[in-house]
């Protein structure tokens, strides 16, 4: 497959959702160990185009003293090993400036028993690590309840209690001992609902049988 057919491929993936509105630097690198795919974070970072980095080899991102056997170790890592690579290491950006960078490689193994078909990388500067890690994790965490929610939004419709969910909720309170006023207070709604729902619920439960 062809780098741009492949960026397209990633681009209209989930993966690429998740990682084009990512504030930091990422790429997927394919089996080939070509660049297949960057968000405009790392476009910003690296001072690269698009279309002048699809398809290049990620040495470019080396500076030209890079070690041979830090290369052969995250290598064996990622590869043979086929787990996540962290550290700091050297890169240079398009215009020749060093930077040291914090780096999370991680293999995409969709079948485990086999080798990685891409590797997905994400970066900052060294001294940025940890505001990079909780911004990973906030921003997947607000992407996929976004997510969620726009897939089932045919399937669901939300409301801010449904009958069930209310009138459970009002008798679990009754039963804590809490009164029909702080419940009504507590659940935002009216005293007469409350008042209505447990004389329901008790009626129901046959306390007022003879």
């Amino acid at each position: 497959m062809l780098s741009a057919d492949h960026y397209l491929l990633v681009k209209r993936s989930l993966l690429g959702e998740i990682f084009d509105g990512f504030g930091y630097p990422c790429n997927v690198i394919s089996s080939g160990y070509r660049i297949v795919y960057v968000n405009r974070a790392f476009c910003r970072f690296y001072g690269y185009k698009l279309d002048q980095v699809i398809g290049l080899s990620p040495k470019v991102l080396l500076p030209k003293n890079f070690h041979s056997k830090k290369l052969n170790d995250i290598q064996k890592q990622i590869i043979t090993k086929k787990k996540p690579y962290v550290g700091e290491i050297d890169n240079v950006t398009i215009k020749g400036r060093d930077i040291k960078i914090f780096l999370k490689i991680i293999p995409i193994i969709p079948v485990r028993s086999n080798n990685p078909v891409a590797h997905l990388s994400v970066c900052c500067d060294a001294g940025k690590k940890d505001a990079m890690l909780l911004s990973l994790v906030d921003h997947i965490s607000n992407f996929t309840y976004q997510y969620d929610k726009r897939v089932k939004r045919e399937e669901v419709k939300i409301k801010s209690y449904q009958r069930g969910d209310r009138q459970s909720e009002i008798m679990k309170l009754t039963h804590l001992g809490y009164s029909t006023k702080e419940i009504a207070s507590m659940m935002g709604i009216s005293i007469s609902t409350v008042g209505f729902v447990k004389w329901k619920m008790s009626d129901k439960n046959g306390l007022f049988k003879v």
